[in-house]
Parts: C-alpha cells; sequence; structure tokens
C-alpha cells in the first residue's frame, strides 16, 4: 500500500498513512533479517552514544528492540543490554537464534522492571507509532531510570524540507476518516521536548539523523537525480549515500535523536 504524509494542522505534527504498525506487521518486516549474521551486526550509533554517557557494566534496555541487533552490540561492548518488543514471533526467533542475548515479550508501556532499576533506556522509532500519545511510555520510561539515568531517544522529526512543504501547503490535510490507516507521526522538534522535559526530564542534546533518506521521501525526483539508492550493495553507491547524507541531514532529516537525563 502507497505511504501518504498528510499534515494535520490543528495539532502542527504529520501524519504518515500507510498500515496499522501492528504485531503482525513487524514480524513480517523483520522476518527477513532473523538471521545471526543482521542481529551480531550490531548498532554503531546506538554503542557509541552509549559509551558517551555510561560506563562498561550499566544496565541499559532496549524497549522496541525488533531484531536486538542493539542489544547485540550493547552486549558485545560490555553492558548488561536487554530489550522488549511485542512481536511475539521475533522475539521466539531472537530467543532461538542468539540465546546469548536477554530478548523478551513485553509492552513498552508496561515495563516488567523495578523502579530505578535500569541506567539507560533506548527508545527506536517508538513513540511516534502510538496514535493516543507518547506520554505512557516516558512516563514508565521515567520510572523505570535510576536517579539522573538516560533516556535515549530517536522519532521521526519535522525537518526544514517538511516544515517548508508544510507552510507551502504542498501536503494534503489530514482526515479523520483516515484514521484506520494511521502508521507514525512525525512531530516538531519543540514538541518533542517540551512533552519529555514535562514528564521529567531535561534534554542534553540532539541532532537530525537520516538526510539522504529524508530526501528519498520529500524530494524521490531530485534524490534520484543524485543516485542516491538506500538498498544498493555496492561500495561506490553506499559511499556515495553516507556522503549524501552527512551533507543533507541539517536540511532533510528523518529522525532527530534527542538524548535526555531524568531529573
Amino acid at each position: 500500500m502507497e505511504r501518504i504524509i498528510s499534515y494535520d494542522k490543528p495539532n502542527d505534527r504529520l501524519v504518515f498513512l500507510h498500515v496499522a504498525p501492528d504485531q503482525t506487521y513487524w514480524d513480517d518486516l523483520w522476518s527477513t533479517t532473523l538471521d545471526r549474521s543482521h542481529i551480531k551486526r550490531g548498532d554503531r550509533f546506538v554503542t557509541a552514544e552509549t559509551r558517551r554517557v555510561l560506563p562498561v557494566g550499566s544496565r541499559v534496555l532496549d524497549a522496541g528492540c525488533g531484531i536486538a541487533a542493539t542489544v547485540s552490540g550493547l552486549h558485545d561492548a560490555g553492558f548488561r543490554a536487554e530489550g522488549i518488543d511485542y512481536a511475539e514471533s521475533t522475539v521466539a526467533a531472537v530467543n532461538r537464534v542468539a540465546p546469548e542475548l536477554t530478548v523478551k515479550l513485553g509492552d513498552v508501556r508496561a515495563l516488567n522492571y523495578e523502579d530505578g532499576e535500569l541506567d539507560g533506556l533506548w527508545s527506536l522509532g517508538v513513540i511516534e507509532h502510538f496514535f493516543d500519545g507518547f506520554d505512557p511510555l516516558i512516563i514508565e520510561t521515567r520510572r523505570v531510570l535510576r536517579p539522573s539515568g538516560y533516556l535515549f531517544l530517536t522519532v521521526p522529526t519535522i525537518s526544514p524540507l517538511k516544515s517548508w512543504k508544510i507552510d507551502r501547503g504542498v501536503l494534503p490535510p489530514y482526515k479523520t476518516e483516515d484514521r484506520d490507516r494511521f502508521f507514525q507521526f512525525a512531530f516538531r522538534r519543540e514538541h518533542v521536548i517540551s512533552e519529555v522535559e514535562r514528564a521529567g526530564f531535561r534534554l542534553l542534546r540532539d541532532y537530525g539523523r537520516s538526510g539522504a533518506f529524508g530526501l528519498t521521501e520529500d524530494a524521490p525526483a531530485l534524490a534520484k537525480g543524485l543516485a542516491l539508492k538506500p538498498d544498493s550493495t555496492s561500495l561506490p553507491a553506499r559511499a556515495w549515500w553516507r556522503l549524501a547524507d552527512h551533507v543533507l541531514t541539517p536540511l532533510s532529516y528523518h529522525t532527530r535523536f534527542f538524548l535526555m537525563q531524568k531529573i
């Protein structure tokens, strides 16, 4: 089904219309990468950002871990890494393929942890999928983090390019009858910060990510003209993608990373 980006003017946010992001959707999406090579690939971004603020041996949870490559990378770097996800088949496959990892079935809004039990929590592309708001997830995150613990958050955020399109009325308006096609939101940076800070966190830093992908999303003809191919396996094409990503991110980032600390 075609993905459409619409603008919800009353709430000043983008609404991505596609398919419902339910358990079946994620199980199907991840089924092609549920092998040891993909899981053990790790995630250098996650590991590097965690190392910047937490010592080796800290207890870190990826809440919504998918195939758990993040958990694997943190585990191999010496962290007490754990993951939860609600995609049942995916969790079962990870446990079968990589039994050395701690990955459990669970709900990010009702974590099976004691108060203050974790040093850090990653939420990678999760909060945007809750149509009724992400407060329950953030409140639960604060509960399980120790004093001064860290929330590592990535979420689709309105880039300067998307804002330019909004200002010029390029995007179609969101209609309530499209609710059954809701996939995710993209928020204003200021909205994410204010909502998370209101729940008891302070912002340490943030920055945009995935500018090349953002351009393929917002200006596909231009991206095609620049020969940007996200799925290419050739080394020159991948190198060109990384270079373009670095240059384009300030203009067309798809997500932002927020490092928040519990107060």
